[in-house]
């Protein structure tokens, strides 16, 4: 039972390693590779309600906000862009509109690929290769 008297740091350690196993596991399988985009589309893959002022009348009023999934195709595979706190990307939207078909990138992901749990690796940043020819 001398545990017990350390339980602070037992729950602290229950609660903060989950988190950096995670961190760990997603910054070793980031890879880096030249692709070129071969299509990309904005699937809404859900329409929350979330809860809004009104500016004239100034009442709460609930709204629908689409839950959107950036998808990019590649030569190489498919690839999701999204939001991640864990590399700081918050302007994915913005970003996923540079991004155009036919040409080739220099493209930062990490993750893995599902098909069973339709998963796809996260790109994380990019950057457009110039053609020297």
């Amino acid at each position: 039972m001398k545990y017990l008297k350390h339980w602070k740091k037992v729950l602290a350690t229950i609660i903060i390693l989950p988190f950096m196993l995670w961190f760990l596991l997603a910054w070793t399988l980031s890879t880096t590779e030249i692709v070129t985009v071969t299509g990309k589309e904005n699937r809404i893959v859900d329409v929350v309600m979330v809860e809004k002022r009104d500016k004239k009348s100034g009442k709460v009023i609930q709204v629908p906000k689409n839950i959107d999934r950036y998808m990019v195709y590649t030569d190489k595979g498919a690839f999701e862009y999204h939001e991640t706190w864990l590399y700081l990307t918050w302007d994915v939207a913005d970003q996923f509109g540079r991004l155009q078909e036919g040409k080739s990138y220099k493209l930062k992901h990490y993750g893995v690929r599902s098909q069973f749990f339709d998963w796809y690796e996260n790109i994380i940043d990019f950057e457009e290769v110039k053609d020297d020819s």
